[in-house]
């Protein structure tokens, strides 16, 4: 069976095993621009990394955090929820959370 057979027998509710969808896009983004993706997946697309890890894109979900930022000490995240986005801002004296 393949994942696409898979995908969609688990939609209709007769699949007998587990599809493997993590959310990669984010590492995939951050180690591209750091510079410090493997070489293993260097100058692959999104696509072709899902295909080697043997793994299944979630098409319809984006949520996670989507930027990082990081000076001296201080570290800025943003966390999208389908409903909602979080923003931190973490110090070393604290943390800062937005709804």
């Amino acid at each position: 069976m393949t994942r696409r057979e898979l995908n969609i027998a688990i939609f209709e509710g007769t699949a007998d095993k587990v599809l493997w969808q993590p959310r990669l896009e984010t590492w995939i983004g951050h180690s591209i621009a750091d510079g410090t993706i493997s070489d293993r997946f260097r100058g692959m697309s999104n696509l072709q990394i899902y295909d080697e890890l043997r793994c299944s894109m979630r098409y319809a979900a984006c949520a996670g955090i989507e930027r990082h930022e990081s000076r001296e000490g201080m570290v800025r995240v943003e966390e999208q929820h389908p409903e909602h986005t979080v923003y931190r801002i973490r110090i070393p004296e604290g943390e800062i959370c937005t709804v």
